[in-house]
């Protein structure tokens, strides 16, 4: 079913990492977000440095840039 068909562009950050993504896009650092979602800071910096490994963004503004490009925010 087309319907049921995920796109690269969703596939490729777990929803944690969406999570994260959004956090960043309010403007958080890593402190503010782990404690938003409760996880440590360490956390929340291996999810950006996943998601830039993921997805070849440079830095955190070009993963924004990205992600509202894909429609993910």
């Amino acid at each position: 079913y087309l319907s049921q068909q995920r796109t690269l562009e969703q596939d490729i950050l777990s929803a944690r990492e969406k999570e994260v993504l959004n956090w960043l896009n309010e403007g958080l650092d890593s402190k503010g977000i782990g404690r938003h979602m409760g996880i440590s800071p360490e956390t929340v910096t291996e999810h950006r440095r996943n998601m830039l490994a993921r997805t070849g963004a440079r830095d955190t503004t070009a993963l924004l840039q990205l992600a509202r490009w894909a429609s993910l925010l």
